[in-house]
């Protein structure tokens, strides 16, 4: 519902309860004018208070008048206010969201990382022992191994920095001032 469509109901349901209220006031009051007893030949004393009544008729009526206003500015600024909200926190998971897809994903290069330099210290371990035990020509064999695994790393790091360079375009939604 729009916020002239808003206004127009609220309007509506504080004339209608007006409406209602004088009518129930208007039976009550005919309803106290039928008992008042007056002397035969008398006229009925007139109240007084008729002015005052209708003042504090007036009064009640802008002061229904200006909460009924007042009720409606708030609501709208309130539902306006939740719609910025909602916005921004959509526009912030799906960053959040996309930025948890690249941090997964560099997670798996690092442990990749830490594979490689488990095999090479494993290659280095291996190497050593030959070494130890007096086998001759170990390190070109192993030099080879060697060299893929660096190959296999600098590939990682490549995938890692690619990633990041992504991952920074993706940049959290300034904090809107939803007032």
């Amino acid at each position: 519902m729009n916020v002239w469509g808003e206004v127009i109901n609220n309007l509506l349901w504080s004339l209608l309860g007006l409406v209602l209220g004088y009518f129930l006031a208007s039976v009550r009051y005919t309803r106290n004018e039928g008992m008042t007893m007056s002397a035969p030949g008398e006229s009925p004393a007139k109240k007084k208070t008729w002015l005052g009544q209708n003042v504090l008729g007036v009064v009640v009526i802008v002061m229904a008048i200006l909460t009924v206003s007042m009720l409606s500015i708030e609501g709208i600024r309130t539902r306006n206010q939740a719609q910025c909200q909602a916005k921004y926190n959509t526009a912030f998971t799906e960053t959040l969201t996309k930025r948890n897809s690249f941090n997964v994903q560099t997670d798996e290069i690092r442990r990749q990382r830490e594979d490689i330099d488990q095999q090479r210290d494993a290659l280095l371990d291996v190497a050593l022992n030959r070494a130890l035990k007096g086998e001759n020509n170990v390190i070109p064999p192993l030099a080879a191994q060697r060299a893929e695994l660096n190959r296999q790393e600098d590939v990682l790091i490549a995938q890692a920095k690619k990633l990041e360079a992504e991952k920074a375009k993706y940049k959290y939604p300034k904090i809107p001032d939803c007032k």
